[in-house]
C-alpha cells in the first residue's frame, strides 16, 4: 500500500471533481485482510525420539482503495 500516492490520487479526484462541478460528500476506505504465520518443527523430547515445536500467526488489514461520493452543486 503507497499512502503517497493514495493520497495524490485523491487530491486530483477530488480536484477534478470540483472543477466538474461536483462537492465531494464523503470518502471511504475500502479495507482488505491478510494474514502471515511461521511454525518451526525440531526434533525433541526422551532420547530425541519425539518433535516439538511453536508457532505463530497474526492478521492485519489495510487499505485496498477509497470510495469517494459527490453531487453535483446547483447552478453550476
Amino acid at each position: 500500500m503507497d499512502s503517497v500516492r493514495l493520497a495524490e490520487d485523491l487530491q486530483k479526484a477530488v480536484a477534478t471533481l470540483n472543477h466538474d462541478g461536483f462537492e465531494v460528500v464523503s470518502i471511504t476506505p475500502i479495507t482488505s485482510g491478510d494474514y502471515d504465520y511461521k511454525a518451526i518443527l525440531e526434533a525433541g523430547g526422551r532420547g530425541e525420539n519425539g518433535y516439538g515445536g511453536y508457532g505463530y500467526g497474526y492478521g492485519f488489514s489495510y487499505t485496498q482503495g477509497l470510495i469517494v461520493t459527490a453531487k453535483r452543486i446547483q447552478g453550476v
